[in-house]
């Protein structure tokens, strides 16, 4: 009987040392969101979580009147019947209660530790709001019963913090660093998908990302010239496959405003005349230093879905777009009517966009090096065609090499669209010519 007293009070230490574990390790986010769901547990702890003076003095109480109560009882219990034993020993007996003293205190602390402390405490790092919201209620009524005791304590322990000039730290703020660390944690654990981390970790940069690094250059906006013919506009706006159009009167420095090529459709099917000026909305204009987050804003309260990227001084470098914000976060979007940069052919060649990277080029035809490349000075086939043959491509431009064949098949105006590429069945052999030198027809 006695034993199992013992070893009750050594559970009930348990409690209030998990008790104190699981209120202070809780994430005050999780109670709050389950009382907003109804938990008057999760609000008691919260309650308790707020005043840690109130709930820490609590728990000392408890913890050290059983410490006082183990005690007493194991000397006046355990140690007496470890005595009585030692007693029976000649040779211990004149050691007896000295021994059966250190006895007692060597198996108390140890279950202590064991029972009373360390396996509670773990418990509570296991499920800290769980435990919290079980051990609130209790722990709040033992408050107001030893609620002398517990302000007496509270004022005590703030008048010596005081003396010590010691302030309660206000709740540190989150840091992005810190939400990044969660969102891994989160991903380690199957909880968010890599995806969703990435997405999160690119919109937390959008404060840090200028537009002058996401928006298109200048050579490559296509515009919609007042000066030019209608028919030559409509022509643009048919081969680009874009929805809007800055209108410009010679150059882009000289905008008029933004265009939406429904409007112009739908003119066309009214059989209105078209007015550049009446149809162009106003241009929103942002500089090249601008943050991605400041471009939604004023893309928002605009209610544009471009912009222009210009200086103080009017001149334009390039244009920035809503799906370029979008591209940021999720990555590339495929183009709505976007052609295959490869097309393959009955006839075992390839149609290749012009504009393709370099580098994919390479990579899909399974070539090292091409004759002559230099990447410093382009990237795209179109520019190592412009490159080789040291002027502005024509239709019909042929380059032999030992591998491939290209030809120009089509030009947009005086860019090379497409190229028509075939594998060499075996290499172009001259009697006095190097094989890898190009051949230009």
């Amino acid at each position: 009987m006695d034993i199992a007293i013992i070893f009750g009070l050594i559970l009930l230490n348990g409690v209030f040392a998990m008790s104190e574990i699981a209120l202070v390790s809780s994430r005050k986010i999780r109670l709050q969101q389950a009382a907003d769901d109804g938990s008057e547990s999760a609000k008691v702890a919260l309650q308790l979580a707020s005043e840690p003076s109130r709930f820490l003095s609590t728990v000392q109480i408890g913890i050290t009147l059983i410490g006082i109560l183990a005690g007493a009882y194991g000397e006046a219990s355990i140690a007496r019947r470890i005595e009585a034993a030692l007693l029976d020993v000649a040779i211990l007996e004149p050691y007896a209660q000295p021994l059966s003293l250190t006895l007692m205190v060597i198996l108390i602390t140890y279950f202590s530790l064991i029972f009373g402390e360390l396996v509670p405490k773990r418990l509570a790092l296991l499920n800290p709001e769980g435990i919290a919201k079980l051990i609130s209620r209790p722990l709040h009524y033992l408050s107001l019963a030893a609620r002398p005791l517990v302000i007496l304590l509270g004022k005590s322990t703030e008048l010596v913090l005081r003396l010590l000039r010691a302030k309660p730290a206000e709740d540190a703020p989150m840091f992005e660093e810190e939400i990044h660390s969660l969102m891994k944690q989160g991903t380690a654990a199957g909880v968010l998908e890599e995806s969703e981390h990435v997405m999160v970790r690119n919109v937390l940069r959008l404060d840090d990302l200028r537009v002058g690094n996401i928006m298109r250059l200048k050579q490559e906006i296509i515009t919609i010239d007042v000066e030019d013919s209608l028919e030559v506009n409509c022509r643009r706006i048919n081969a680009s496959g874009h929805s809007r159009f800055p209108v410009v009167k010679g150059a882009l420095e000289e905008v008029i405003g933004i265009v939406r090529a429904q409007d112009v459709i739908e003119n066309l099917m009214q059989g209105q005349p078209i007015d550049w000026y009446a149809l162009a909305k106003p241009v929103l204009k942002v500089r090249p230093t601008t943050t991605a987050l400041q471009l939604l804003e004023s893309l928002k309260q605009s209610q544009n879905h471009l912009a222009l990227v210009a200086n103080d001084l009017g001149n334009v470098f390039g244009l920035v777009t809503l799906r370029d914000v979008m591209e940021a976060i999720v990555g590339d979007l495929p183009e709505a009517f976007a052609d295959p940069d490869f097309i393959a052919r009955d006839d075992g060649t390839w149609l290749v966009d012009g504009q393709v990277d370099l580098l994919s080029f390479k990579e899909h035809f399974e070539i090292k090096t091409l004759p002559g490349e230099n990447e410093s000075t382009y990237h795209t086939l179109a520019g190592f065609i412009l490159s080789t043959l040291g002027r502005l491509p024509r239709v019909t431009d042929r380059l032999d090499f030992e591998e491939i064949r290209m030809e120009v098949v089509d030009m947009d105006g005086n860019r090379v669209d497409k190229v028509l590429v075939t594998r060499q069945v075996s290499p172009n052999v001259d009697d006095d010519a190097d094989n890898t030198a190009p051949h230009q027809d």
